[in-house]
């Protein structure tokens, strides 16, 4: 009788020794389960860049631009942001809209971001600077190199009250870089001292580093000829190139080192339609783009 005890807490023993190292594997199992899936899990952000440049004070199409972007704005969950590329003005008559520069200007208001063209220039700085402020036009200035003393300067947007090249749109920050027309032709005699840096200097390249330390995004907004933003593209390090100047049409179709350059001719015909997706495999953020053009109805 004795012996039958013995052996029937031996059995007990035995199998509650069994079911712990059984528990203990499970954990295990579940715990490098849970580790690999940390691993490998993929995490994912987005962003859409409607972008407009050298209206010259058209807007035939800005009702349709407007819908536009309101409609990718409902039906796009991540952000959607609008860049102007410059030249909303006109200095030549025959080329110029019937728009006046008050309308231009609070149409423009309205973007997250623009970089005045070789055209805005034409009534002098202080005028900008005076429309820019009426209107609070979010410029982005960041390759001027030299100001005139005494020219009030650009309104320009801030992030947390000072100047910055950041916005953030639903809890993503995003970084643009804004090169202001390197052509100064319609640039007035008194504003001579106006000056901006290439798009590839090494200001330019610092700044873009900056920003990738501390952005989800990074943009290039150009008012430049379109080798200029090919070569920027290749070597300033952004996401992707927004330009204007050139009225030419560029979209996925014309990447430079896998990178997109979107441009989208004149007069609002035709909108830009840019897209920047960003995976985390495997600790690293893996990026690509595209981009295409979207004509407007009329």
């Amino acid at each position: 009788m004795f012996f039958f005890k013995r052996a029937s807490k031996s059995v007990k023993l035995i199998s509650a020794i069994a079911l712990l190292s059984c528990a203990i594997f499970v954990i295990g199992a579940a715990s490098s389960h849970r580790h690999h899936k940390s691993v490998t899990q993929h995490k994912s952000k987005k962003l859409y860049i409607i972008s407009t440049n050298d209206l010259h004070q058209h807007t035939r199409y800005k009702k349709d631009i407007d819908g536009f972007i309101a409609g990718f704005k409902a039906k796009h969950k991540s952000p959607v942001i609008w860049l102007d590329a410059g030249d909303v003005l006109e200095v030549f008559k025959k080329f110029r809209g019937k728009a006046t520069r008050d309308d231009m200007f609070k149409w423009i208001s309205k973007c997250d971001g623009c970089v005045p063209g070789n055209h805005d220039y034409y009534k002098g700085l202080n005028y900008l600077a005076d429309m820019s402020w009426k209107y609070n036009v979010p410029y982005i200035c960041s390759n001027i190199s030299s100001y005139p003393e005494g020219i009030k300067k650009l309104h320009v947007i801030t992030y947390k009250g000072k100047p910055s090249n950041i916005i953030v749109r639903k809890g993503l920050k995003i970084g643009i870089v804004g090169i202001c027309a390197p052509e100064m032709n319609h640039r007035r005699k008194s504003d001579a001292a106006f000056k901006v840096c290439p798009c590839c200097c090494s200001k330019i390249k610092d700044k873009v580093k900056w920003l990738r330390k501390r952005c989800d995004f990074v943009i290039l907004l150009t008012h430049q000829k379109d080798k200029l933003d090919y070569k920027a593209a290749k070597y300033a390090g952004a996401d992707v190139v927004i330009g204007g100047h050139s009225h030419s049409k560029s979209s996925s179709q014309n990447r430079v080192w896998h990178h997109v350059v979107t441009k989208a001719g004149w007069k609002g015909e035709y909108i830009g339609v840019t897209t920047i997706s960003k995976k985390l495999i495997n600790g690293h953020w893996q990026t690509s783009s595209s981009s295409y053009l979207a004509k407007m109805k009329k």
